[in-house]
């Protein structure tokens, strides 16, 4: 059984659940964004990341899932703060992977 552990949010960080990594609810467009990113090495950490998460013992779904995590928490930060895409940022939540962290959102 392989878990990661998601914040839980009410109107604060209330607490940490943990999950089933093969049971997270990650979309086919967010998994294409991820296989587009590890295949193109664009940005290079998503592919340093999966190769990391393989090498962990995760497969190859749970890792692109995971990853997959990272990449909706960026994309509705753009979206809900009209800012651009922060690399900083993500690169930071796709190193603390397996945890998954969103309180640098």
């Amino acid at each position: 059984m392989v878990l990661a552990y998601i914040p839980f949010f009410g109107n604060n960080l209330i607490g940490v659940i943990p999950i089933l990594v093969n049971t997270m609810k990650v979309t086919q467009p967010l998994l294409q964004v991820v296989a587009t990113q590890i295949e193109s090495g664009n940005p290079p950490e998503t592919k340093e990341t999966f190769q990391r998460l393989l090498s962990e013992g995760y497969t190859d779904d749970q890792a692109r899932r995971l990853i997959g995590y990272v990449v909706a928490a960026e994309a509705e930060e753009v979206l809900r703060q009209q800012k651009p895409f922060d690399h900083a940022r993500f690169v930071r939540a796709l190193r603390n992977l397996p945890d998954i962290d969103f309180s640098c959102y």
